[in-house]
């Protein structure tokens, strides 16, 4: 309609209908492209929300998962220092017992890995910027980086004292850990129960013997017990990092404005 218009307004050579007409289709253009650049802001916004949410989930997940790895890293470590002091000669067999499930328990393994999902999906996609926050950008890329690095090298080493304990271990003593002394009902709620021994004390004293006398099991426990102080206390680093990202990821969740 208006092009046909603008078509009879020249033959006739009433420019300045032209000219109106003119400024009404560059005026229709522009209100039409802030319309449409308030709209995909608009959707970006609430993406950036709905991301923000995601990943401030993300975190709070990794503060919980984190602090009962460090729960659990810190018993496994007691019981494999209480073990390796009856080795060493710095404490009795009373129980023979409680020290032979002091060094099975001490070969527990429970690695640990950052839940980055959501933030791996954004940067697949290319979407990170939607976190127009640069600063908070960077120091989620720290984050998840140097998370991915220590669950490489620290948090998924797999110890060689867990092989050797089991293949010391009869398998109706294994058996009887796992049901009894273990809790394995849920990821996080993995940990130790006490438990009467299914065996009697001289034979639990010749398993604590022969577990002692074993050089290579000693030496891989105590390579084992000071891993699991590193991890205790990167993990404690991680989850001050994880509670500090998660707090200002919130304020993006809850539709706070970005820079």
């Amino acid at each position: 309609m208006l092009p046909r218009r603008i078509g009879k307004h020249m033959k006739e050579q009433t420019w300045f209908a032209v000219a109106l007409d003119l400024v009404i289709v560059i005026a229709g253009v522009f209100i039409g492209l802030q319309v449409s650049n308030w709209t995909d802001a608009q959707r970006d916004e609430r993406r950036a929300v709905e991301h923000a949410q995601r990943i401030q989930s993300d975190l709070a997940s990794d503060v919980v998962r984190l602090g009962q790895r460090v729960t659990y890293w810190t018993q496994v470590s007691q019981l494999g220092r209480e073990a390796i002091a009856y080795a060493e000669g710095r404490r009795t067999a009373s129980d023979p017992w409680s020290v032979l499930l002091s060094f099975y328990q001490a070969s527990q393994f429970n690695p640990y890995r950052a839940n980055s999902t959501t933030y791996d999906e954004l940067t697949s996609a290319g979407e990170l910027a939607l976190i127009r926050d640069a600063t908070l950008r960077t120091d989620l890329a720290g984050y998840y980086r140097l998370s991915a690095d220590w669950s490489e090298a620290v948090y998924g080493v797999n110890p060689d004292v867990r092989r050797l304990v089991r293949g010391l271990t009869p398998m109706r003593i294994q058996d009887h850990i796992w049901t009894r002394c273990y809790d394995v009902a849920r990821e996080l709620a993995q940990g130790f129960r006490e438990c009467e021994s299914p065996v009697s004390r001289d034979e639990a004293d010749r398993l604590v013997q022969a577990l002692a006398a074993d050089l290579d099991l000693l030496v891989e426990l105590r390579f084992w017990v000071s891993n699991l102080a590193v991890n205790v206390e990167l993990a404690r680093e991680e989850i001050e990092a994880a509670a500090d990202l998660e707090r200002r990821m919130a304020v993006l969740a809850s539709g706070g404005s970005q820079p």
